[in-house]
């Protein structure tokens, strides 16, 4: 058998030596995610004081990129044909926005009352586009907003005052950007542009915000293969990496209200889990799940 890389086998090490630590009490909420089940991926629920995990879904089919919406006391997520659906913690399920069919990804606003999403043109990967739809008419009637002039929107996050949306652009190979786009400018303005963050040439993409909306989390591709997370300060317009692993790609980066714990989806020989990092302490814990997991969503309070 060959010997892992120096680096790889100190992270895994440090990942064991953490896992047999006990649940971190200072967590008080827990985190929907994307969980596997016999019937495909399923939307849990894990409990940050207990450690155990619920689940919520249990309909065939895929349920990713789940979203707790407080003011619904709902899950929002994306189910196997690109529907935008919700479900309640009684594990009722329901199509929320009425005749989308090719969702790729999707982000809500925090009262739930409107959700940003990229929508296929023509049925064209790579002409995926903004659409918006608004509670006031039940999500009934979806409006295309945006448009890159060449390429692909893939990924959306609303900031926490819901005026901004960050976007990940793809138009060629082995580059794919993150913009800003102020959507109260392209209310008044239809000709209003996205504004880079990440500059040309590289891949970037999971754009979160952190809680107090004044950074923003991403993925950055480092290597062939392997992504790291980094993060961008909206105020000093400046990039720098959260933290750096060997052979382990990190993504869909989730902070804490307080700054302190970043919640993310690792990925190692195409196998999914989830883990945590304490900026404080600069130390990992994968979390104890009993099944490979994937795009947490760490909320403070269920």
């Amino acid at each position: 058998m060959c010997e892992l890389p120096t680096l790889r086998k100190i992270y895994c090490l440090l990942l064991a030596c953490l896992l047999a630590q006990p649940v971190s009490a200072g967590w008080r909420g827990g985190m929907f995610y994307s969980g596997l089940a016999d019937n495909g991926w399923q939307v849990y629920y894990w409990d940050g004081a207990t450690g155990k995990e619920s689940q919520i879904t249990k309909s065939p089919g895929d349920k990713r990129m789940p979203v707790w919406v407080p003011t619904l006391e709902k899950v929002v997520y994306k189910d196997s044909v690109g529907q935008i659906c919700a479900v309640d913690l009684s594990g009722r399920e329901e199509t929320l926005v009425k005749g989308v069919r090719t969702c790729a990804h999707f982000t809500v606003t925090r009262d739930g009352s409107d959700i940003y999403y990229t929508r296929l043109l023509a049925n064209n990967p790579l002409r995926q586009s903004l659409w918006h739809a608004s509670s006031d008419d039940g999500f009934s009637k979806p409006e295309l907003i945006f448009r890159m002039p060449r390429g692909s929107i893939r990924n959306v996050c609303l900031s926490p005052t819901g005026d901004t949306v960050a976007i990940s652009h793809v138009w060629r190979d082995n580059e794919e950007r993150i913009l800003l786009l102020d959507l109260g400018a392209l209310e008044k303005d239809a000709t209003t542009t996205a504004i880079p963050i990440t500059p040309e040439h590289i891949t970037a993409a999971f754009p979160r915000y952190g809680k107090d909306g004044k950074v923003i989390y991403f993925s950055k591709r480092v290597g062939r293969g392997n992504y790291d997370l980094f993060s961008f300060n909206l105020a000093s317009k400046k990039t720098k990496p959260v933290f750096a692993t060997a052979s382990v790609s990190e993504f869909y980066p989730v902070a804490t209200s307080d700054g302190r714990w970043i919640f993310y989806e690792m990925r190692e020989n195409a196998g999914n889990a989830i883990a945590v990092y304490d900026m404080q302490n600069k130390t990992h814990r994968q979390l104890k799940l009993p099944r490979p997991a994937k795009e947490p969503c760490y909320i403070d309070q269920k």
